[in-house]
């Protein structure tokens, strides 16, 4: 608001005669709007008119219980008359459904609807009241009231209240247009969600005592709600929880029920038929479009043996879920009903796949999909997922725990109601399953977990035949209903609550650009042109405040919105198919690998809350470690990932926290990749089983690799070898770099052969397709990929595909702003460093020169790199990073992928290669900032502390300068001892505890402390040696 608001306003007129309506309807966007009651007013502008014409007050008569709901809500006493409003119109609509809820119930609605007007209006009411309350206030008068109040100080409260009830509420809304039209729509869609839901009460009261009541002659009077229970769909609705007098309690569900009741039906039917504990599902009525379920309340365990029945059902349970295919299924959608656990949200089974333009899902780095499509996918595991602050979370149904806090972000208000109330963003604890679900460790009832499902497995083995017959539980499934998640929960969540700052609430056209950030981006690798239509569907439910939501039938593969919207064959394939494959596929060979996914997550469980598996309680402990103190601490790195392995008889593998095309950090299992995959990971397992000389690592290195090698035997590579590419690091040189070096250190011929065959898919017409130059994702880092693989067999067709990346790179030239030829990225910037600029070019391009001979490439190079030198800045010692936004002065790395650290191992390889010491000259400048800058944290190897060592080793082995290589242990102490300190390595963008990887993980670290430990027996990771 502008400073006019912070100063008396005119009380002689009515509060809404100071604003301009029809300025207000224009400038607040598009909104619902139904048939105008007053000329030119739509119907959300008439009820905040109405609303804004009433004084805000808190009503004594209210009593007690109210004083305190508003208490509990910033600025509670500025909605009264919204929610006066609303409760009028309420009335009104349903005088009979009204009249059934006792007084207590109807305060509960009137307590849901002031928390949601204050999700609306916090951010903005906040930034108002920061304004007013330092406005004319003297420090003498802010230290009186924080030293001599009895309570908290609320005299500047208070007065903003009077302020704004005196006509500062009406300036208020003037100014923020859209959050007048967001509030006035909220009443209108509160007003349509609780009429509906109190008519439904209206017509099924004697169905719901015939189901709910238990012989009760009647239910008795509503004295409890508990609305908002859910997110928000379809205009505002969402479950209700609803308290009889009676004693009954029972959710109401604006949804379509159609699988949850399947799902209770198919429980029924195993019960009945395989002889194990039975299976609970909570009692329904399930209506078109809407239902009621029984309200499961959660109990904790009395003892250790209902403890132990809890987790063989849930094992039973998991079963069943996994041959559905089912997803989702974290933390809030499963109840312990003490030994009983009750799933309470079953519309993600028979999860099915969007179509893309190759007709099946990409995944980040390439791994066979088939792999996700097992018990771990189904939600119930545990699985560690890293939030936007780096924290690590757990919300999987079963390995959730009330100490772990959830991975959303919530409003958090403290002071609230005093002059010092402020508003902040904090993780939303999690409500779990069942209050005592989670006090006994997963890990202690793993036996009793994979006993329930191996029981469970038998008994969907001997009955397979009835499952699928023709008038089976499984086509009774098919005929269902089933939602198709498109983008995370929490994406729209955190682009909802962006779209409520105070900026996108005074003009619709800037919300609306806010809310259009989603249409930017295809979800989940889909077709955009298949899938445009839905983004307006996205985009509509945003405009109301909604999560939006997609369905499909299970036997078809039409994806339809919410308001009919349909999309045909949107989807790969029907979704109950994946529960026919999944039950034709049942055997001895499927149950052992499930039962080794259930092991390996519920041991990676169980190392996260250790917080030691990456660590070693000898090394540290010097300021300089010894080569055997390296060797111990990487020892300790490979028995963590060996304790975090997820391995069956088809391989091992782990999961890694991976950035989504939505933008979230989500955890999947690894891909095949060099850079954040399970051949980065064996690369290490198989350097330290060379240097210990113990088995055990280099035996999960080839389990490691066994998926890809069967699926090159196979045949069957051919599309993950085009979602994977051939660029760089991240696509398939990477592997064939991988395994090459992983053939020699376990001096086996097999994963030689694995490279060899990868390499022949790089025909030269593909290698003439990669659109980038650079080393991680470009035709420099296949470049030097092949040229490991050559320099090890020797094979001319290797050097001829690295020839047809030279040759690329040389066309690839432009001239850049310094007046040199370089490379430009995507975006047209010609950039520096080692990952993604001329640095690890030039470097790539003298490789092979060195092999070649020709002298273009040469030249080509040392162009490239005088490009890089005219940036080069003496005051900082270092080369700016041209990646980032221009924001008035220039920025600076100091890692290996970008900046000092790794320009300066480039230059250092470069001299040597083009006999060239000029170019040597900046290796000095580099060294010094590299020192200057080893106490940072991060501490993985591509933009972290141990990818910085390499440089000063490389020099100190070039240039016979021993105290570099001091330094370099040096930093890999300080790495270790923080380690010690904190329980866990820091691996800086992806969170703090498990990222079991190569470049941004504990297998880099570990790797280049086996080098750090023994230089000469292992290659540079860093310099593609």
């Amino acid at each position: 608001m502008t400073s006019s608001t912070l100063c008396p306003l005119d009380r002689g007129r009515p509060k809404t005669d100071i604003v301009d309506w029809r300025e207000i309807v224009e400038l607040a966007g598009p909104g619902r709007e139904p048939a105008p009651r007053e000329a030119g007013m739509p119907e959300w502008a008439v009820v905040l008119k109405e609303s804004l014409d009433l004084s805000p007050v808190v009503r004594a008569e209210d009593g007690e219980r109210d004083h305190d709901e508003c208490a509990a809500i910033p600025f509670a006493p500025l909605y009264d008359p919204f929610v006066r409003v609303a409760a009028g119109r309420l009335a009104s609509r349903c005088p009979s459904g009204w009249a059934r809820l006792a007084p207590s119930a109807r305060l509960d609605l009137e307590s849901g609807l002031r928390r949601r007007l204050g999700h609306l209006c916090g951010q903005a009411l906040e930034l108002e009241f920061s304004l007013f309350r330092v406005a004319g206030e003297s420090s003498l008068a802010c230290l009186f009231d924080e030293f001599h109040d009895s309570g908290p100080p609320t005299r500047r409260y208070d007065a903003f209240l009077a302020e704004m009830a005196g006509g500062g509420l009406a300036r208020f809304f003037a100014e923020y247009r859209v959050l007048g039209r967001l509030v006035g729509s909220a009443i209108l869609l509160f007003v349509d969600a609780f009429s509906e839901l109190l008519d439904h009460l209206e017509r099924d009261r004697g169905r719901l005592r015939s189901v709910f009541g238990s012989g009760r002659p009647d239910l008795g009077p509503v004295v409890r709600i508990r609305p908002y229970l859910s997110d928000t769909h379809r205009g505002g609705r969402a479950v209700t929880h609803l308290s009889f007098g009676s004693g009954v309690s029972i959710l109401h569900k604006p949804k379509d029920l159609g699988m949850d009741h399947a799902f209770g039906e198919l429980l029924g039917w195993l019960n009945e038929r395989t002889g194990l504990p039975p299976l609970k599902a909570p009692r329904m009525l399930a209506r078109r479009n809407y239902g009621w379920v029984e309200f499961v309340r959660a109990r904790p365990w009395r003892d250790s043996a209902e403890a132990s029945r809890y987790f063989r059902e849930a094992g039973m349970l998991l079963c069943v879920a996994y041959v559905l295919a089912a997803n989702d299924l974290h933390y809030e959608n499963i109840v312990g009903a003490g030994e009983h656990p009750v799933l309470v949200d079953l519309e993600t089974l028979l999860t099915p796949r969007l179509r893309n333009r190759t007709g099946d899902e990409p995944h980040a780095g390439g791994f066979d999909p088939g792999l996700d499509r097992s018990v771990l996918g189904t939600g119930l595991l545990p699985v560690h997922d890293t939030g936007p602050d780096g924290a690590v979370h757990d919300s999987s149904g079963l390995g959730w725990t009330p100490s772990e806090s959830a991975g959303f972000w919530t409003p958090h208000w403290s002071r609230i109601n005093t002059d010092h109330m402020s508003l902040a963003f904090a993780r939303r604890p999690g409500r779990g399953p069942a209050a005592g679900g989670g006090n006994v460790p997963l890990v202690r009832h793993e036996n009793d977990l994979i006993d329930g499902f191996r029981s469970m497995y038998a008994q969907l083995r001997r009955l397979q035949g009835e499952l699928l017959a023709a008038g089976g539980p499984v086509a009774a499934i098919a005929r269902r209903r089933i939602r198709v998640v498109l983008r995370q929960t929490r994406l729209y969540e955190l682009v909802l609550h962006r779209s409520l700052r105070p900026e996108c609430l005074r003009d619709g056209a800037v919300r609306s650009a806010e809310l259009d950030v989603l249409a930017v981006q295809s979800p989940g690798g889909a077709d955009p042109a298949s899938l445009e239509s839905l983004s307006a569907c996205e985009i509509t439910a945003l405009e109301r405040m909604d999560i939006p939501v997609f369905f499909a039938r299970a036997d078809g593969t039409d994806l339809i919105g919410e308001a009919g919207t349909k999309v045909r064959r949107a989807l790969a394939r029907p979704g109950h198919l994946a529960a026919v494959d999944r039950l034709l596929a049942l055997g001895d060979g499927d149950l052992a690998r499930q039962i080794a996914f259930i092991r390996g997550s519920v041991g990676a469980k169980a190392a996260a809350a250790r917080r030691t598996s990456y660590r070693s309680a000898e090394a540290g402990r010097r300021a300089v470690p010894s080569s055997a103190d390296l060797v111990s601490a990487a020892q300790a790195i490979g028995d963590g990932l060996r304790a975090r392995a997820i391995v069956s008889g088809d391989g091992a593998t782990w999961t890694a926290p991976y950035l989504t095309r939505d933008q979230t950090i989500t955890p999947l299992l690894m891909g095949y990749g060099l850079f954040d995959g399970t051949c980065g990971v064996a690369l290490f397992l198989a350097a330290l089983g060379r240097q210990t000389g113990r088995s055990g690592y280099a035996d999960l290195a080839r389990l490691a690799m066994r998926p890809l090698r069967t699926a090159l035997q196979r045949g069957t590579f051919t599309a993950t070898a085009t979602r994977m590419g051939p660029g760089g690091a991240v696509g398939l040189p990477g592997l064939i770099h991988a395994l090459t070096h992983i053939g020699e250190f376990l001096d086996d011929p097999g994963p030689l052969d694995a490279a060899d065959r990868i390499a022949a898919l790089l025909t030269a017409d593909r290698l003439r397709a990669i659109q980038e130059s650079d080393v991680i994702a470009g035709a420099a880092g296949s470049l030097l990929s092949l040229l490991t693989l050559h320099a090890r067999t020797g094979a001319p067709p290797l050097l001829a595909r690295a020839v047809v990346c030279g040759d690329l790179l040389l066309r690839r030239r432009t001239a850049a702003p310094t007046g040199m030829p370089a490379w430009a990225d995507p975006q047209g910037r010609h950039l520096t460093g080692f990952s993604h600029g001329a640095s690890g070019i030039g470097y790539a391009l003298l490789r092979l020169y060195a092999a070649t001979g020709q002298e273009e490439l040469r030249r080509a190079a040392l162009e490239g790199i005088a490009h890089e030198t005219a940036l080069f800045d003496p005051a900082r010692g270092n080369w700016p990073d041209l990646r980032l936004p221009d924001r008035g002065a220039p920025a600076f790395g100091s890692s290996w992928c970008q900046g000092a650290p790794g320009i300066g191992l480039a230059r250092l390889a470069c001299a040597d290669l083009a006999d060239d010491a000029a170019i040597g000259r900046d290796v000095e400048p580099a060294v010094t900032t590299t020192l200057a800058a080893s106490a940072e944290r991060s501490d993985q190897l591509c933009c972290g502390a141990m990818g910085r060592t390499e440089l000063l080793l490389s020099a100190a082995r070039r240039r016979n300068r021993p105290e570099l290589e001091r330094a370099a242990r040096t930093i890999a102490g300080e790495v270790l001892d923080r380690a010690e300190r904190s329980g866990s390595f820091d691996f800086g963008v992806k969170g703090a505890v498990d990222n079991p990887g190569l470049f941004q993980g504990a297998a880099g670290i570990g790797y280049q402390l086996l080098r750090l430990a023994e230089p000469e027996r292992l290659p540079a990771l860093l310099l593609w040696e």
